[in-house]
């Protein structure tokens, strides 16, 4: 869950956008200022409302933070998705600095991987980094 990490960046007044995933397997990003702005979707998961209209463009990614969500982390950075090669996708498009958050008892000794699998550099327990 990452709205206390969304929370924190909005109280410090950091620009905060979350990903709205498209049928096309393609994630837009919204900027968002309030987890107001978020609605449930068809897949169970919160995302920006459908009333927001400022996207976050590609060319402010390098200048960003990345918060990537996963089942599992191994210690080389390889994550076990939700299998809907979202977040790979995006990823391999851009290249914002990334952190992994995921439970410590979710990381593992090693994920299989494929060449299409990006590797996350930093993660994120409820123990530290």
């Amino acid at each position: 869950d990452t709205r206390r990490f969304i929370n924190y960046a909005l109280e410090c007044g950091k620009t905060v956008a979350v990903p709205k995933c498209g049928r096309n397997g393609e994630m837009t990003f919204f900027e968002i200022d309030s987890l107001d702005n978020l609605e449930r979707s068809a897949f169970g998961i919160d995302e920006p409302s459908e009333k927001l209209h400022r996207k976050f463009s590609s060319d402010e990614t390098d200048s960003c933070l990345c918060i990537v969500p996963a089942l599992a982390f191994d210690s080389d950075g390889m994550r076990l998705g939700y299998g809907g090669g979202y977040y790979d996708r995006f990823l391999s498009r851009f290249s914002p600095e990334t952190v992994g958050i995921c439970y410590s008892s979710c990381i593992v000794e090693k994920i299989p991987s494929q060449q299409h699998d990006i590797r996350i550099k930093n993660i994120i327990t409820e123990t530290g980094g």
